[in-house]
């Protein structure tokens, strides 16, 4: 392969690199808002269904998160945010929760979802573990704060 041939393959090479790192994140946004569109009724049944339990459940979306928030007696708080991961925009699930001491701590996981491997029922065991998580810890923090 001559010279002029090889920098042809390398233009093409990065002319390919740069179209698809730019798709990326912007295929990810249209996957993430979908999510996030589908799964907002969800949310809504949950809160719902916890107000007939008398559990106040904080609900905030926009086109691109969802987040939950259950709050204690003593202002603690467990719940988690559905949202895009910074630099690629894939679907990541964030806990946030008030441990025994007072202390506010937010685990990612460390997993993030695309089309390949999204699951609506990721989000909904993620939600059901959080409620659960909520009710086991709620003793431990003066019980469960009622409107």
């Amino acid at each position: 392969m001559n010279r002029e041939e090889f920098f042809s393959s390398i233009d093409a090479k990065i002319s390919r690199v740069n179209v698809s790192a730019v798709d990326v994140p912007a295929e990810n946004q249209a996957f993430l808002e979908m999510v996030v569109a589908r799964l907002q009724p969800v949310v809504a049944s949950y809160q719902a269904r916890l107000a007939e339990r008398e559990i106040s459940a904080e609900v905030k979306a926009s086109p691109v998160s969802i987040s939950f928030t259950l709050h204690y007696r003593d202002g603690g708080h467990c719940g988690l945010t559905l949202d895009g991961h910074l630099s690629d925009r894939r679907i990541e699930i964030t806990a946030h929760y008030t441990n025994e001491n007072g202390q506010n701590y937010v685990n990612s996981l460390g997993i993030t979802y695309g089309r390949d491997n999204w699951q609506d029922s990721i989000f909904e065991e993620a939600l059901q573990k959080c409620i659960d998580d909520f009710l086991f810890y709620a003793a431990r923090h003066g019980g469960i704060y009622l409107n």
